[in-house]
């Protein structure tokens, strides 16, 4: 079971979510998002953008009580407030992953998180960097063992 959660601005708990032991649950934290709070790009600087109430704390506690939980981020959505975002085409592209890998590293780290879910919604279908970047960036986590969906 999937269950994209944060986005909307409503207030959520995940302790409010039920969960059946015996089936696998991801909570896929909406959004971590390569954009300041205007949508600009951060050439790879993500940052968490879902409800203030999906805190670390509340991760930690509800992946305690059911083993069968995992949390994951997901980059980017749709939209960040009236600005809909859209892949951009980085400058350099290895500073982009170098980025991209740090700021996951550390919301991983933070929000305990097990993974990540790529949601990038909005990119261009022709002479993109998008595969590459995000094939990229796939590979510097997959030493580490990481889930990534």
């Amino acid at each position: 079971m999937m269950e994209y959660i944060g986005a909307t601005g409503a207030p959520v708990r995940l302790d409010a979510v039920p969960i059946e032991d015996g089936i696998d649950f991801h909570f896929l934290l909406s959004f971590a998002i390569d954009s300041d709070p205007s949508g600009n790009s951060q050439n790879g600087k993500f940052s968490p953008y879902w409800a203030s109430a999906l805190t670390p704390e509340s991760i930690a506690a509800i992946k305690q009580s059911h083993p069968n939980v995992k949390a994951l981020a997901s980059l980017s959505g749709w939209s960040i407030g009236n600005k809909v975002l859209r892949w951009y085409n980085p400058v350099d592209f290895q500073r982009w992953i170098s980025n991209a890998f740090s700021s996951l590293s550390s919301i991983s780290r933070q929000y305990h998180l097990d993974g990540i879910d790529i949601d990038y919604e909005n990119f261009p279908r022709r002479n993109s960097t998008f595969a590459y970047c995000i094939g990229e960036l796939l590979c510097c986590f997959e030493a580490f063992g990481k889930q990534w969906i």
